[in-house]
């Protein structure tokens, strides 16, 4: 009786690790991260607010920081790699009852910076943590 026992505890601890193993526990590699902070300025003044993105072309792994005082950290940590980056304006507030929504144009975020086609910001994240500056001009 106890080998029959010990024979079905040593069957399910197997069993077990077979499941286990079959079904991902432990999970796989780890990717390399990195965190992202800096500022963005135009005509050498602080952004006042707006969005950064992030946006890896090979991966499809984006992020997004809000700018408040030319200053911002992207709250998660991004895959290791090259980004294109772009400063949106912020999003407006919602309308007055009976008015139309006019969407934000500040002067201090060109257009061309907001356009993943047409902005020429790019941020080389490597592992650890990364600071950068960006500088809108016209």
């Amino acid at each position: 009786m106890r080998s029959y026992r010990l024979f079905n505890n040593v069957m399910l601890a197997g069993l077990s690790l077979l499941v286990c193993g079959l079904s991902g526990c432990g999970g796989g590699p780890v990717l390399p991260t990195g965190t992202v902070m800096g500022e963005v300025t135009f005509k050498d003044q602080p952004v006042e607010e707006g969005l950064v993105n992030f946006e890896a072309p090979g991966t499809g792994s984006a992020a997004q920081a809000v700018i408040a005082d030319g200053k911002f950290e992207v709250p998660v940590p991004l895959l290791v790699g090259e980004y294109k980056v772009t400063v949106m304006p912020p999003d407006p507030p919602p309308p007055e009852p009976g008015k139309k929504n006019v969407a934000p144009n500040p002067k201090d975020i060109p257009k061309k910076f907001r356009n993943p086609k047409t902005s020429d910001l790019f941020a080389d994240v490597a592992e650890g943590q990364n600071t950068y500056t960006f500088n809108l001009s016209e």
